[in-house]
């Protein structure tokens, strides 16, 4: 269960160039065809706008939304979710280093 204090983050190495993957990251409307937690994602890449999502979180597709809260290209975007108590709110946050030809994802 997620609680005030947890903390998730992945470590994900992807042998591309930095804006390959970032043009994937945003291609919102393309989201379906890698991303089976999201497999529905529509958002303009603009500061603030909504990112509207269909997620699965193990009982179901749901809707869900969020708003863009960063914007870095071609290095990090980040969205988040304000909900209400006892839900603690949540930061979605994508960085991409080029150290050498690897990319890094963390999740």
């Amino acid at each position: 269960m997620i609680s005030h204090d947890t903390i998730s983050s992945d470590l994900i190495e992807i042998q591309a160039p930095r804006e390959f993957v970032w043009d994937i990251l945003v291609d919102f409307e393309n989201y379906g065809a890698w991303n089976q937690f999201c497999p529905r994602c529509e958002a303009d890449l603009v500061l603030g706008a909504p990112i509207k999502m269909q997620v699965d979180l193990g009982f179901g597709l749901q809707e869900q939304t969020e708003k863009i809260c960063l914007i870095q290209a071609p290095e990090a975007i980040s969205w988040k979710m304000d909900t209400q108590p006892p839900f603690r709110n949540w930061l979605f946050c994508s960085l991409l280093s080029f150290p050498g030809t690897a990319t890094r994802r963390r999740r």
